[in-house]
C-alpha cells in the first residue's frame, strides 16, 4: 500500500516463502515506472525481514522500517485496510452464495474496487484520483458473481447449431488485458474472456 496515495496493491501467493521475490519484483517495477521509493515499512513477518531484502533496499537508497511484533497499531493504515479487504471479501462471498475457494478472485475485486473508492484519509477523493490525477471510471464495474454470456466465435464453434453464447460467472478484471475473469460453470475454471454479456438481474 502506497500511505501517500492510499493506492493497494493486492497479490496471490501460495506460500508465504514467495513474498519477498514478490516483493522484490514488484518494487523493482515501480521503479523502472520513474517511481520514488523512500521507505520500505513491513511487520517482522520471518518471510520479509531477510538479508537479501535488506540489501535490496539498501542498493537502492530505501529505507527498511519494520513494526515490533504483535503491534499491528503500527502499521496503522495496512491493518485497517487489511480489516476493509476481509470485510469486502466475506460479503462479495456471501452475497454472490461463491464457495469459499474463490476467496482469492473476491480478493483481488476488493482490491480493485478499494482504489476507486473515496479514502477518508483523502478527502472526497479516491486512490485512482491520487495516483494518475484524474477520476476513475466505475462504469465498468459490474455485480461480482453476475452472470455472464460469453460469446464463442464462429471458428470455434464445434457445429452451426452450438449455442454461441455460454454461461459463466463474473471473477473479475484480467490484469494485463481488458479482458475479464469469468467462472465457466462447465469446467469450473476461471477463464479471461473479452466478449461478454453482463447480467446483473
Amino acid at each position: 500500500m502506497d500511505e501517500a496515495t492510499r493506492w493497494v496493491w493486492g497479490f496471490l501467493m501460495k506460500a508465504k516463502e514467495e513474498s519477498r521475490p514478490v516483493v522484490v519484483a514488484h518494487l523493482e517495477w515501480l521503479l523502472a515506472q520513474g517511481k520514488h521509493i523512500e521507505v520500505f515499512g513491513t511487520d517482522q513477518g520471518k518471510e520479509l525481514v531477510k538479508r537479501k531484502l535488506k540489501a535490496f533496499l539498501r542498493g537502492r537508497g530505501i529505507e527498511f522500517l519494520w513494526t515490533n511484533a504483535y503491534s499491528p497499531e503500527e502499521n496503522g493504515l495496512v491493518e485497517k485496510m487489511n480489516g476493509v479487504l476481509e470485510a469486502r471479501i466475506r460479503s462479495l462471498l456471501t452475497t454472490a452464495n461463491m464457495p469459499w475457494m474463490l476467496w482469492g478472485e473476491a480478493f483481488m475485486f476488493a482490491v480493485d474496487v478499494s482504489n476507486v473508492s473515496p479514502s477518508r484519509g483523502l478527502g472526497s477523493d479516491t486512490p485512482y484520483t491520487r495516483r494518475f490525477c484524474e477520476r476513475p471510471s466505475v462504469d465498468q464495474l459490474k455485480i461480482w458473481g453476475c452472470i455472464v454470456h460469453v460469446f464463442t466465435p464462429k471458428v470455434l464453434r464445434k457445429s452451426k447449431l452450438e449455442n454461441p453464447g455460454k454461461l459463466g460467472l463474473f471473477v473479475g478484471f484480467a490484469k494485463h488485458s481488458e479482458s475479464v475473469r469469468v467462472l465457466n460453470l462447465k469446467t469450473g475454471k476461471i477463464e479471461e474472456k473479452r466478449s461478454v454479456v453482463f447480467d446483473e438481474g
